[in-house]
């Protein structure tokens, strides 16, 4: 899989546009990480980006991991999107 900023933007577009919800207000690509506005705390409207998705595997994670330094979630590109959309996530 590889993951880029263009992707994120790709995703987060399509969920405003399922959702209307702005998560992933803010996004900054990092050489190791895309550091993200969290999703999971205050609705992804932080002032500053806490989430960083990784970009490539190494001996701490795998590429599409993706940790939240404030709220301490770890999970992955697919659930977080899953968590996004939440009902909407069947359609």
């Amino acid at each position: 899989m590889i993951i880029d900023e263009n992707l994120i933007v790709e995703i987060r577009n399509y969920v405003l546009a399922k959702t209307g919800k702005n998560y992933m207000a803010r996004i900054h690509t990092t050489p190791k990480d895309i550091m993200i506005s969290c999703p999971f705390h205050k609705g992804g409207q932080e002032n500053k980006p806490s989430m960083g998705i990784r970009l490539y595997t190494d001996e701490r994670a795998t590429i599409g991991t993706c940790s939240c330094f404030t709220c301490k979630v770890t999970t992955n590109l697919a659930e977080m999107v899953k968590f996004m959309l939440g009902d909407k996530y069947n359609e």
